[in-house]
């Protein structure tokens, strides 16, 4: 997709292997550009799903970029929240990770109850009025909304985060808080995209190269 477009455009090389149908597949880019055409490199009986390996341009980015360890992991813990049941096997270099004790260097991050498990998380430390969220899904016009709520104890804002086409909002954005009352409040997480996107089918993996 257009992602990986912009990807190849910014990298200095570009890796991709394809495993499908127990045969190994492989092509190499360098500054967008193809290093020749798809090849099958052999079987692969034990294996599917695609792998991508890049490398920042230094031209574009200059000499020795990093990447935010942070950034990268709150992004694929979403991501693992809104495909609920798809498992994500996050791996970062230690060394990446000297001054931030908030992201794991290796972690598998798996959600079946997908915004509802999101919402147990992010109550996690709050009293509740109920135990399990209340969540559903719902299709309206070839759009499919997901949804999420549950009930704080009074005394605390509540909260909802909408999300779009799987893509959450930052943090400072999307926390936008409901005013406290000495009832129950709500907290929600909602979220849409189109009917017709199909969930993925193969576990993803991301990895931080060690630094240079």
């Amino acid at each position: 997709g257009v992602g990986a477009s912009v990807v190849n455009a910014l990298s200095s090389e570009l890796h991709v292997e394809i495993a499908r149908e127990k045969k190994l597949y492989s092509q190499s880019f360098a500054r967008g550009l193809p290093q020749g055409t798809l090849a099958e490199i052999g079987s692969a009986p034990n294996r599917r799903g695609t792998s991508v390996t890049f490398c920042p341009d230094p031209e574009i980015f200059g000499a020795n970029p990093k990447f935010r360890p942070t950034t990268l992991y709150r992004m694929a813990r979403s991501k693992a929240y809104l495909f609920a049941g798809v498992e994500i096997r996050w791996k970062c270099d230690p060394a990446l990770l000297a001054n931030d004790d908030t992201v794991p260097a290796d972690e598998t991050l798996h959600y079946p109850g997908g915004l509802a498990d999101f919402l147990d998380d992010a109550t996690r430390d709050k009293g509740l009025l109920i135990s399990t969220p209340f969540a559903a899904q719902v299709e309206l016009d070839g759009q499919k909304f997901e949804w999420a709520i549950t009930w704080l104890n009074g005394g605390e804002d509540g909260f909802s985060i909408p999300i779009a086409t799987r893509c959450q909002p930052r943090r400072a954005a999307h926390m936008k808080p409901v005013s406290a009352r000495p009832s129950p409040v709500p907290c929600a997480a909602l979220a849409t995209w189109q009917a017709t996107r199909r969930p993925l089918t193969s576990p993803p993996m991301m990895c931080l190269p060690a630094r240079r």
